[in-house]
C-alpha cells in the first residue's frame, strides 16, 4: 500500500489490517466511508470513453463526476434513475 503522506511507503500487511478494521467499525456503526484517493487510483488507468457513476447519493456522484472531468479530463456521467446505456 502506498501513501502520499510524506511520500513514505508503509507496511502493506499492517496498513491493510488497520484499514479493514476501520471500515468494519465504521460500517457497523452505520457510518459512511469516504475514500478521497479514488482519483489517484484511477489516474494510471487508460482513459475510458466514458465513466458511468451509478452508486451513491446524487450530490456526491456529481461532485466525483466533476473531479474526474477536471483532474483527469475524462468524460464522466451520472445517469438518471432508470436510465439505460448501451455499452459496446
Amino acid at each position: 500500500m502506498e501513501s502520499t503522506y510524506g511520500h513514505r511507503h508503509h507496511d502493506e500487511t499492517a496498513a491493510r489490517e488497520w484499514f479493514s478494521q476501520a471500515l468494519e467499525r465504521t460500517l457497523a456503526r452505520g457510518g459512511t466511508v469516504v475514500i478521497p484517493s479514488f482519483i489517484e487510483w484511477l489516474r494510471p488507468a487508460p482513459p475510458p470513453s466514458t465513466v458511468y457513476l451509478v452508486h451513491g447519493e446524487p450530490e456526491g456522484s456529481e461532485a466525483l463526476r466533476d473531479r474526474i472531468d477536471r483532474e483527469l479530463g475524462w468524460t464522466a456521467v451520472v445517469p438518471r434513475s432508470g436510465e439505460r446505456v448501451l455499452i459496446r
